[in-house]
């Protein structure tokens, strides 16, 4: 179930996939709006408990 919460940056720096390779980020991604205001569509949807 899709939650908002908190995360550690260390736990995800320390994540392996299948072949041992790390997680990488999208150096050229841009939101469209502010984290909150995905969280408040989401939660007018029913699609996020908080």
């Amino acid at each position: 179930m899709p939650e908002i919460g908190w995360v550690s940056l260390a736990e995800i720096a320390a994540l392996r996939g299948r072949l041992g390779l790390p997680v990488e980020r999208d150096l050229y991604f841009r939101t469209g709006k502010r984290l909150s205001a995905y969280a408040r569509d989401a939660r007018l949807a029913r699609r996020v408990v908080v």
